[in-house]
């Protein structure tokens, strides 16, 4: 069953991002998340595949996701509705129209809650992976347009390609390659969000065949670009 979302208010594109979700009987493959994730279980229970543990939280629970983290989620069918808040860092938290929309909010309780373990939590708890997992994201990110070779991005890091594999599976459970589609995808997603023709956002996140574009789309999300194009110009009809 496809989930429905409510983004209530993007605070600028790169900062943060407040929205409400409600999901019944669906799985959400492995993918990861630019900015740090922060949730509050509203009703029922959401099971979270983080750093090869199970995690099942349950209402009234507050469930963390560090940026970059890859993970997986699933909800069986009795469903689940909770809270997301996603941001780049603590300073993203202090602007003033959030705090004015928080306490405007019917979920007012539930987000100050959010906010005060967010602080607790990035204080001690936010996991720092491998220096170069990260250098090599933000090159994939910075550069998502190029046909890119194991070659050269371990050269990049001044790796062999064998021990850049070796760091990845380690540090990810992804093969290079599985990085470099979860990259693609979420900056799809990204601008489909931001209403980006759907003819070119296979050209700009460097997916180079329509039809390879739409089949790992919909492997990832199950619905394909344009179904979930649409899916998005009837959210911004709840938009505040």
């Amino acid at each position: 069953m496809m989930p429905k979302i409510r983004i209530y208010k993007g605070f600028r594109e790169n900062s943060c991002e407040i929205m409400e979700a409600s999901l019944s009987n669906f799985e959400y493959p492995i993918h990861y998340h630019k900015r740090n994730c922060a949730g509050f279980l509203l009703s029922g229970s959401l099971k979270i595949v983080l750093d090869k543990k199970i995690v099942e939280k349950r209402k009234g629970e507050i469930f963390f996701i560090p940026s970059w983290q890859t993970h997986k989620t699933s909800v069986d069918a009795k469903g689940c509705e909770y809270l997301v808040l996603s941001f780049g860092n603590q300073n993203d938290l202090s602007e003033p129209e959030i705090n004015k929309f928080v306490n405007s909010s019917p979920y007012k309780d539930e987000l100050q809650q959010l906010f005060h373990s967010i602080a607790s939590y990035q204080a001690e708890k936010i996991i720092k992976s491998d220096e170069r997992i990260e250098l090599l994201r933000k090159y994939i990110s910075q550069n998502i347009r190029n046909s890119f070779t194991l070659k050269e991005l371990s050269s990049f890091l001044f790796l062999s390609p064998s021990r850049l594999q070796h760091i990845a599976a380690e540090k990810t459970g992804l093969p290079v390659s599985k990085m470099i589609i979860l990259e693609r995808l979420r900056q799809a997603r990204e601008m489909i969000t931001y209403g980006k023709s759907l003819s070119g956002v296979a050209l700009n996140v460097g997916f180079y065949d329509q039809s390879h574009f739409i089949r790992n789309f919909r492997a990832l999300t199950g619905i394909s670009p344009s179904e979930y194009s649409a899916s998005v110009q009837r959210l911004k009809n709840h938009f505040i």
